[in-house]
């Protein structure tokens, strides 16, 4: 197995993790077991670190000051990684000890005498159903040829010039560049390609973003409870 490094975003909620006592732990993972049983309504949908965040954020174990969110992103984030790996959990979860171990903040490397007790405590939130859920439906999502990353509109005025330049500008035009950055199967890194637009441009792009949005909502409307959804609006 290769040498695992947990990304400096992930490190405070994995660390977070060995603080916390096994009876929170184990509450943790019932809350957890609890938000993928198919007789209890899920009438909105969440992006999948909130899912798991929802779950756990009200057990009674739990310190109001623990930062519920970092956690669950540093959950989802191991579980996606185990996903890439074709190792045993155990082995994977060791990697991850030795790993935190090595961290560069003092504040949130894992002690020696810490590692056992922190191994189990992941263990058996790692164990969750909801994980592999999140892993299933991610995997759907990004099984296509270009991911979108992200987008950015930047707009700009322009000057519109008559035959004498030296009068300056007879005119302005706004225009607006969309930069839509993507990740593509197979290369590795963020892409990207720019699209000029007017305001008119910008209309129709608005109405067509809120007609896909209406379309998802009326297919969200015909779920049935108990099945989970993820990337929808809520209604």
């Amino acid at each position: 197995m290769a040498i695992l490094s947990i990304p400096d975003r992930y490190q405070l909620g994995v660390s977070k993790i060995r603080e916390l006592d096994v009876e929170t732990v184990r509450a943790f993972r019932e809350a957890l077991d609890r938000s993928v049983d198919p007789s209890i309504p899920h009438g909105e949908s969440a992006k999948p670190a909130a899912t798991v965040a929802a779950a756990i954020r009200n057990i009674s174990q739990l310190d109001r000051t623990t930062d519920v969110k970092k956690i669950a992103e540093a959950l989802i984030s191991m579980y996606m990684a185990k996903a890439g790996y074709e190792t045993p959990l155990d082995e994977f979860i060791d990697g991850i000890a030795d790993s935190l171990e090595t961290v560069s903040n003092p504040d949130l490397r894992l002690a020696p005498e810490e590692k056992d007790a922190f191994k189990e405590k992941l263990g058996i939130l790692l164990n969750a159903e909801v994980f592999g859920i999140i892993a299933k439906a991610d995997d759907l999502l990004t099984e296509n040829e270009r991911i979108f990353c992200r987008a950015r509109i930047l707009t700009d005025l322009r000057p519109v010039f008559g035959t004498d330049v030296d009068k300056g500008p007879v005119a302005m035009l706004i225009t607006h560049s969309l930069k839509i950055s993507f990740h593509e199967s197979g290369r590795k890194g963020d892409h990207f390609f720019y699209v000029s637009l007017d305001d008119a441009d910008l209309s129709a792009l608005k109405d067509i973003i809120s007609r896909a949005e209406a379309k998802a909502n009326s297919l969200k409307g015909i779920v049935p409870d108990g099945i989970r959804l993820f990337g929808a609006p809520e209604r």
